[in-house]
């Protein structure tokens, strides 16, 4: 069986879009069993990546109405709806359309799940929010738990 693969979308010069990588840091020293590879977040590069693994977990920031900081877990496997809308990366054509298109092309993993943290603020050279900061401990947490639970 392989190991679990983690997928941490953003860009960490883009305030809360950050999130993804600093939660890719706080992974690979949690669990080094678990693989850890960050990336821009285009559509391409995700089915790229995911593409014939068992287990994966998608980390990236959200835009939404709900207050900053706010964690979703969304099982793709078990049919959960991916957010459009207002409610998507923060990525032209990020990771909704990369599971839409996986889905289509049967080039989804086994097991998918979208771990994401609404962000407020993606304005370039800015860092995390503090609520999006302080977000990362229960998205790592949220992280581990899809990730071993295969």
């Amino acid at each position: 069986m392989s190991r679990p693969l983690v997928v941490c979308v953003g860009d960490p010069v883009r305030g809360d879009d950050g999130v993804g990588h600093a939660v890719a840091g706080a992974v690979r020293e949690a669990a080094p069993e678990v693989r850890v590879v960050e990336l821009a977040g285009d559509a391409g590069g995700l089915l790229d990546c995911w593409s014939g693994e068992n287990v994966v977990v998608v980390v990236d920031a959200l835009r939404s109405d709900d207050p900053p900081g706010t964690l979703r877990v969304l099982d793709v496997s078990a049919a959960d709806p991916v957010p459009a809308g207002p409610a998507t990366s923060s990525h032209g054509l990020g990771v909704a359309e990369a599971v839409a298109l996986g889905r289509v092309l049967g080039r989804l993993p086994g097991r998918l799940v979208l771990v994401g943290v609404v962000g407020s603020c993606f304005d370039v050279g800015a860092g995390l929010t503090p609520a999006v900061g302080g977000a990362v401990p229960s998205a790592v947490e949220a992280v581990l738990a899809a990730a071993r639970a295969g």
